[in-house]
C-alpha cells in the first residue's frame, strides 16, 4: 500500500475475519460500493452486500443492473453506469460533497431494506403457499 500512497488509509489484515467484525467496520464506512459488471448473471442477481449496506445504513452506491434497480430506486442508492470507471468516481465525489443527502438515501435504503427483511418475507411466502394451496 505504501507505494500506493494509501499505508495510512487502508489495512490488509492478512488474515480472513469473523463475519460480526466485518460488519462492524463496514458499518463505519463512507460508503459501500456495488460495482459489478453489466453481465448477463449480473443483471438478475441481488448482491449480499446491498442489504448488507443497507441495514448497516452505509451509503450506497451501486452499478445500475436490472435486479438492483427492481429493488431500490435513486431516493435509497446511487446509481452510476454498470463498467464506468468514471460514472463510479463521479458517484463517489457526489457521496462524499453531499453527506447530508448521501444518509438521507442510506436511511431510505435502511427502510426499504426492513421490507425484505427475512422475517417479514417468511410471512410474505407462507401467506402465497397458503393462496396456492388453500386446502392445506
Amino acid at each position: 500500500m505504501s507505494e500506493l500512497g494509501l499505508s495510512d488509509r487502508v489495512h490488509l489484515s492478512g488474515r480472513f475475519l469473523p463475519q460480526p467484525e466485518v460488519l462492524e467496520r463496514v458499518s463505519s464506512a463512507s460508503v459501500g460500493v456495488i460495482c459489478n459488471l453489466p453481465e448477463e448473471r449480473n443483471q438478475t442477481a441481488i448482491p449480499t452486500k446491498l442489504f448488507e449496506y443497507a441495514r448497516l445504513g452505509v451509503p450506497i452506491a451501486t452499478a445500475d443492473l436490472l435486479a438492483i434497480r427492481e429493488h431500490f430506486s435513486a431516493d435509497e442508492v446511487r446509481f452510476f453506469r454498470a463498467g464506468s470507471a468514471d460514472d463510479l468516481a463521479d458517484a463517489l465525489r457526489e457521496i462524499a460533497s453531499s453527506p447530508e443527502a448521501a444518509q438521507a438515501r442510506a436511511d431510505a435504503a435502511r427502510q426499504r431494506y426492513e421490507s425484505y427483511a427475512w422475517p417479514v418475507s417468511a410471512r410474505r411466502y407462507v401467506e402465497l403457499l397458503d393462496r396456492l394451496d388453500p386446502g392445506s
